[in-house]
């Protein structure tokens, strides 16, 4: 698993951008099979006949279209002006355009993940958040098409947090595209079902094994490890919990376990009635 992140970073870190689209489709395939050769969980895999598992893949696909690329993009618009117009107003850059090349990339994956840990902690917390994030929650089985399931609102407040202060602080673009392309490829590993080793990265990174804890059915278990790519700030404050220990598929999703309706992931959420407790 560690050669296999360090050729995707290489990758990543080379591709021009008008590529970058093509090597993400690439390595969303590498994951999709490395799941059927290296599996955490053969359960969790889409069932190999269309018939059974295509409706499931298909709502996967239609959350990466509404939110993975359409939220992107319009996350990376907002938190860049409204960035740009703060660091006009105050006329001042805080990068540490000095440091070595390396130094300001663990800056910036520190600080882009950062923001986002504390805000999925209150997603967690208060109902008013926890209602669209929720969505993100429904699924009883994970797998690499599962990190963009997200309702398009949960996606903007958990996405542009980070990225607003990274702009604000005024980051390279040469230090945050390829930071931000690894860390995200970091949270599809994450929501995949590929058995990694916590032996080494789980000090440091989100495995699939830890993150299918923060997904799971029972509420103590799922209000802890919140970062998506970075475990060091649960470890930091506290909220850090070991992979489960128990051989069998851990139940996820969100109790009462029950499928859920386009209408009550998408729509259901912004009226007051509450379908599910935090």
């Amino acid at each position: 698993m560690p050669l296999y992140l360090v050729c995707a970073a290489t990758a990543i870190f080379n591709a021009p951008p008008d590529e970058i689209a093509w090597v993400s489709l690439l390595y969303t395939v590498v994951l999709f099979l490395a799941e059927r050769l290296i599996p955490a969980n053969k359960e969790w895999n889409y069932p190999l006949n269309f018939k059974e598992g295509g409706r499931e893949f298909l709502a996967d696909v239609f959350y990466i279209l509404l939110s993975g690329q359409l939220g992107t993009r319009i996350v990376q618009i907002v938190a860049s002006y409204a960035a740009f117009r703060a660091r006009d107003a105050w006329s001042f850059n805080f990068w540490p355009m000095t440091w070595p090349f390396w130094a300001q990339l663990v800056l910036a994956a520190l600080i882009y993940d950062f923001v986002p840990y504390f805000q999925h902690r209150a997603a967690h917390r208060w109902e008013i958040i926890w209602r669209f994030h929720a969505t993100h929650h429904y699924p009883e089985r994970m797998n690499v098409l599962k990190g963009s399931r997200n309702h398009p609102l949960d996606f903007f407040f958990l996405n542009v947090g980070g990225i607003a202060v990274l702009f604000f602080l005024g980051v390279p673009s040469e230090v945050f595209l390829p930071m931000t392309l690894t860390l995200d490829l970091l949270n599809t590993i994450a929501h995949s079902n590929i058995n990694v080793s916590d032996r080494f990265i789980g000090w440091f990174f989100v495995t699939p094994h830890l993150h299918h804890i923060h997904h799971s059915a029972t509420l103590e278990e799922s209000k802890s490890n919140f970062g998506c790519r970075l475990i060091v700030w649960d470890r930091v404050f506290g909220t850090f919990r070991p992979r489960f220990k128990e051989e069998s598929a851990p139940l996820l999703g969100v109790s009462p376990r029950r499928p859920r309706s386009i209408y009550q992931q998408l729509v259901a959420p912004l009226y007051r009635r509450r379908y599910d407790e935090p």
